[in-house]
């Protein structure tokens, strides 16, 4: 796939994904060569990954609380 490709796939920019591709190739995570992609690193990877799922879990338990409390309130007037 091109990065075009790609971006049109997860719904980002082309500057986006070859953003994050050469962040990704700087720190060892991805080897990119032209239009090859080797992952060197995929433990490194995975917990890159498992990082973002840990921020949003909280962040849609900030927004669930925030809902909660947004109805208490409403339900006390």
């Amino acid at each position: 796939m091109s990065r075009e490709e790609i971006g049109s796939y997860l719904g980002l920019r082309l500057e986006k994904v070859s953003k994050i591709m050469s962040e990704f190739h700087q720190t060892e995570l991805l080897e990119v060569n032209k239009r090859n992609l080797c992952m060197i690193n995929p433990s490194g990877l995975q917990s890159l990954l498992s990082g973002c799922a840990i921020k949003e879990q909280r962040r849609q338990y900030a927004r669930l609380s925030m809902r909660a409390y947004s109805n208490m309130l409403t339900e006390a007037m």
